[in-house]
Order: C-alpha cells, then structure tokens, then sequence
C-alpha cells in the first residue's frame, strides 16, 4: 500500500511506500497535479506488487516507467523497483549540434547549410559549452528577440529559425537526453511576409529579356517569369529528352518536392517559351543533354547574374527576384485557369499559394472599378489604325470604351 503525501513547502508530492524487502522508501514527484500524483502512485503499488511476485508490471506500469524523467527513474532505480539504465554522458549544446548535424547525411545540401547557420547562431545566443539539458523555456523566448535586435533577421527568416531549433531540441528529447523541449509551444509569427511580394510585369519582363546576353539566358529569365520554374534547382535540371514537343508539354524534377510529390510535374509549353526554347534548340548539338549547358556549377549564384541584368536593363530589382517571378506566373495562371490546375503546374499547394505566391495586382483594382488599364488603353491606341486614331476624338464615349475594351481583351488573350 503507497501513502500519497503532499509537501507544505512546494506543494509538489511525496509518495511513501515499503520497498519489497521491508524497507521503507519514498519517491519525490515533479508535479503539481493531484491527478497526476495519483496516477503515479498506482503505478508504484503496481511496480511493488509486481517484484514480490517477481512479475513482470502491468503494461501501463512500465510504460510509465519508459517515459519518466531522469529524476524520477533514477529514484526508482535506488528502491530497486527498475532496472539500472545505462546512461550516456549529457553532451553540450554544441556536441549535440554537431552529432544532430553529422549523421542528418538524409537531407540535401542546402538544407543542411541551413542547419549549420541555425546551430551558429544558437551557439552565439546560447553558448557552445552549456550542456544541452540546461536550455530553459525563457532562453528559448528570447531567441527570436535576439536575431530580430543583434542579427536584425527578417520575420519570417526568425520563424524558420526557431522551428529548426524547435527540430534540434525535438531530436534530443527523442535520444532522452532531455525531458522537454524549450522550443515547444512558442509562437513565432507567421513566416509569410507580405510586403517583399512584387508583380513583375510584362513591360518589365520583355525590358529584361532584351538586356540578356545570350539565348539561354533569355530562357532562364523565360523558365522562371512564365514557366513558373524554381531557379536554380529546377532550370538548371530541365532536359531535352523531358521535352514532349508533339503534346507541347515538358517535365519538370523538382528536387525540393521529390519527398512529397515524387519531384515530377508537366509544365505546359506556354506561348511565351515558345521562341527561346527553339532558339536554344537551334544553337545546341544534337546529342546535347541538358538545356542549360551553363552555369551548371552549383556554386554559381544565378540570382547574382540575374540581379546585374535586371541593373542593365535600367530596372530596380526586385524583392526576391527569382521568387516573384514564380509568384508572378501563378497569379496570371489562377486568372484563367482552376487553382488545382495551376499548382500542379507550379508545384505548390493551394493553401502555399494563398498564403505566399498569390498576389492582388494594380489590375485587379482597376478591373474591379470598371477602369481600362492604361496600359492596355496606351497601347490600343498607338495600335490604332491612321484613319481611326485621326477621328478618335469625334467619336463617342461609348464606342470608344467598346474599342479600348475589345482591344484589351485581345491583348490578355494574344499573351
């Protein structure tokens, strides 16, 4: 029979019990909850009854005994009513890191450069020596403070931090060399980030492709604006034989999505790629692989590239250069075609889509107000016939927004 008692002091609890050899013991808890001290102290009459029998406990007893904490286990390790673990030596916060790091060789390159600069900066907030059971919950709260104040790290790029250190802790819970983790249950944020959207468009597209140097970069710029490609991973990946002129289709593998969505998807050939795909074709040797036969180097940065070419062609770049292209393509895509049918093209989900790819457009204002686009208007107009644009200004109001109207339609559907 276990004595359940609770301490005036803490108002934590104590049960007292007689071990199976006579003696008396008892076993300090780590909770408050009356409940749960109950529990516990069924549990012990269980593990008592059980070694007098020399039986194995009940399922729920040794489960129980699995899951306690170092400091209760060790108590029943003292009374004999468990088993003398053997226990590994409690590393620091920057071995475990690095073992965590080491044996991930699961993940791919990029992810575990992001794994790297993550520990980096846990080990600059935290310390490399303190050991790994002494990260408290309040440290891990003042995680996201710091990079946003000391590493000025954007919200978004603060919310993937704290997940991968959510990821780090998860693991040594898992290896039981911690009991809880610091990072669970606190909110980040959200990792979208409105404000860095940009629609990049069609005028500005066409001024990039112009300031290109060769053909296949016109069509990396074209892969990326309205193919709707990732850059680099999955430009750089595009082969000829994935290329099915008769349905006017190609595949493309994503290497980010091979885990999920197998890596594959059809990409419709768009009017838009047309020309610079035959034009790298026509350049190319017949038994040529790739489609892209430069920049295959993993360390060129084609966003640096990009980033001097949109400078030539007098733009400012953009926010996220590669990544508004993509979220570019997809909102003109969702205008025409169903959601589920543009995300199988751009290999995303909806709800990614919803929440950081589609965009709300000037246009979109416009069309809601009944107001042409203007530049839909201005080039309807130098469009125009000598003989029309010469009685332009007699002709009434009405016939004239039909005009601009039916030209603007024409305009969406030619591109």
């Amino acid at each position: 029979m276990a004595l359940l008692v609770k301490n005036s002091r803490d108002n934590g609890f104590r049960i007292r019990f007689v071990r199976p050899d006579g003696r008396q013991a008892s076993l300090r808890l780590d909770t408050a909850s009356m409940r749960h001290a109950e529990q516990v102290q069924w549990f012990i009459e269980d593990l008592v009854a059980s070694c007098k029998a020399r039986m194995p406990p009940s399922a729920a007893a040794a489960a129980w005994v699995g899951r306690a904490s170092d400091k209760v286990r060790r108590q029943l390790e003292w009374v004999r009513l468990a088993e003398t673990q053997r226990r590994r030596a409690l590393p620091t916060l920057a071995e475990w890191l690095r073992e965590y790091i080491a044996r991930r060789s699961d993940v791919k390159p990029k992810s575990r450069l992001h794994y790297s600069c993550v520990a980096e900066d846990l080990l600059r907030f935290l310390g490399g020596k303190t050991r790994i059971d002494r990260v408290s919950a309040s440290q891990a709260k003042g995680f996201p403070a710091w990079l946003k104040s000391v590493r000025r790290l954007a919200d978004a790029t603060v919310h993937m931090h704290c997940r991968r250190a959510r990821q780090f802790f998860a693991a040594a819970v898992r290896e039981r060399l911690v009991t809880e983790n610091p990072f669970a249950g606190i909110r980040y944020g959200s990792v979208a980030n409105p404000k860095r959207l940009y629609f990049v468009t069609r005028e500005e597209a066409e001024a990039v492709l112009k300031a290109c140097p060769t053909d296949e970069w016109r069509l990396i710029f074209a892969l990326c604006r309205y193919g709707g490609l990732r850059c680099s991973s999955e430009v750089i990946g595009l082969r000829w034989k994935d290329v099915d002129w008769a349905r006017m289709r190609f595949a493309v593998h994503a290497p980010k999505t091979e885990h999920c969505l197998r890596g594959l998807r059809n990409v419709p050939i768009f009017p838009e790629l047309l020309p610079h795909l035959k034009a790298v074709l026509d350049q190319g040797e017949k038994n040529e692989d790739h489609v892209i036969k430069r920049y295959r180097n993993p360390s060129q940065n084609l966003t640096t590239y990009l980033h001097s070419i949109v400078l030539r062609a007098g733009l400012k770049p953009w926010p996220r250069l590669t990544q508004n292209l993509r979220s570019t393509r997809e909102t003109e895509l969702a205008e025409e075609f169903p959601l589920h049918v543009v995300c199988a093209w751009i290999g995303n989900s909806g709800r990614v889509a919803m929440k950081h790819y589609l965009q709300v457009t000037e246009a979109h204002f416009e069309k809601a107000a009944g107001v042409l686009p203007r530049s839909y208007a201005a080039a309807t107009r130098q469009a125009l016939p000598t003989e029309l644009a010469r009685d332009w200004a007699g002709l009434p109001e009405h016939i004239r927004k039909a005009i601009l109207m039916l030209a603007s339609t024409a305009l969406r559907t030619r591109f």
